[in-house]
């Protein structure tokens, strides 16, 4: 009987042993240990390139272990392929911490979800992001990322400088600016970063931002004198100000306006900026733009808030004095955006979803203009957005 209590005890004592013995990372405390892993990041341009996207400088990476919560967040850059550390649940040493050409990072072995985005700063505001990677958890709150445009006023030398000679007949919003670059974002939902090895983690970044192409006509009346189109701007509002990276939830509650310049097309398929000409009749114009979205206002009729198009257009009259005016004028797009397609609004009251990444707004309404004035369209065009007329000033060029 002592000898089977001996049996057994050395048995428990065995087995408690192996109990406290776990294969699991997270009990790992060795800085140097075979349960981490040396894990690079890399990147495929292929989505990037096929829309002429400009690839970003850098792109942040924010890493989660799903059992045994662990976190980490870098910032790569795109040509080298090598970076720093942002955070870990490791704790670094300022030395870690402000090394810059990181090829590896060192990961606790398990099993990881990985995103992957850019942030033009200049475009959008770093707070949110920089929340979201100060947060000491041991997991990130990605569901509230949120991007938020970076508002400017009117009298920011930004906007002063891209508005010459503007009035602005739609004040309800700041501005966003208009730049090529877009958000670029990838997600690898479930990896396995294995034990004491070198781990690649590719990435195939896609565009998050709507392109969107923007196409209005303009009708040349001369029956009392000849003029010419020298230059047309834009201003589109109803740009959500804020979207979800995690979910893609644009938030409509609040919107943002964006300047443009306008591309003119004197009719035989040649974009030109040197404008129009005496004896064109009509001119198509365009522009692109790369937006969270663009969202119709409350009713077809409202002449303010989302949704609306304000253009100037620059002319030259041919009489005595060369006349030069500035001709402004607005349209509702509350049919153009909603026949689009562009935005799906059947997910909730502040939010909606982009329907597709690509899309025309192509604004079936004429601009009618005749050298002094915009003409006011026909409002017997039911389900067309109609133009309105805002004012004509004299300018010298």
């Amino acid at each position: 009987m002592k000898t089977l209590n001996r049996f057994l005890t050395a048995v428990f004592v065995v087995l408690l042993t192996f109990a406290s013995c776990s294969t699991d990372a997270n009990l790992c405390y060795e800085q140097e240990h075979p349960h981490k892993s040396g894990t690079y990041f890399d990147y495929n341009w292929s989505h990037a390139n096929e829309d002429s996207m400009v690839i970003p400088d850098s792109m942040f990476v924010l890493g989660e272990r799903i059992v045994s919560s662990w976190k980490g967040a870098v910032k790569v850059g795109t040509e080298e392929q090598t970076g720093k550390w942002l955070r870990s649940s490791t704790p670094r040493t300022s030395e870690q911490l402000e090394s810059q050409n990181l090829r590896c990072f060192d990961m606790p072995a398990g099993t990881y979800k990985f995103i992957t985005f850019n942030l033009d700063t200049t475009c959008f505001n770093k707070q949110t992001v920089q929340e979201c990677i100060d947060d000491e958890t041991d997991s990130w709150k990605v569901s509230g990322l949120m991007l938020q445009y970076k508002g400017y006023k009117k009298d920011s030398p930004e906007i002063v400088e891209a508005q010459k000679e503007w009035t602005d007949y739609n004040a309800y919003a700041d501005f966003i600016l208009k730049k090529k670059e877009t958000v670029l974002y990838d997600t690898i939902e479930i990896v396995e970063l294995p034990k004491a090895q070198t781990f690649g983690c590719m990435f195939s970044p896609r565009p998050l931002l709507q392109n969107i192409d923007i196409f209005f006509d303009i009708q040349k009346e001369m029956s009392e004198k000849r003029f010419m189109v020298d230059s047309v701007k834009a201003e589109i509002s109803g740009i959500p100000a804020s979207f979800n990276l995690y979910n893609g939830h644009l938030d409509i509650t609040r919107t943002h306006k964006m300047l443009m310049k306008m591309d003119i097309d004197k009719g035989q398929g040649v974009v030109s900026d040197a404008g129009d000409s005496m004896d064109n009749t009509s001119l198509r114009c365009h522009s692109n733009i790369n937006v969270s979205g663009v969202i119709y206002g409350p009713n077809e009729r409202a002449t303010t808030g989302p949704g609306i198009l304000q253009v100037l257009v620059y002319v030259t009259s041919e009489d005595d004095e060369n006349t030069h005016r500035k001709i402004q004028g607005k349209i509702n797009l509350y049919h153009t955006i909603k026949d689009s397609g562009l935005i799906d609004y059947n997910t909730g009251e502040d939010y909606a979803l982009q329907a597709k990444r690509t899309g025309v707004l192509d604004i079936k309404a004429h601009l009618v203009i005749n050298g002094a004035e915009i003409k006011g369209s026909d409002d017997s065009d039911w389900g067309i957005d109609q133009w309105v007329p805002s004012g004509t000033i004299y300018v010298d060029f």
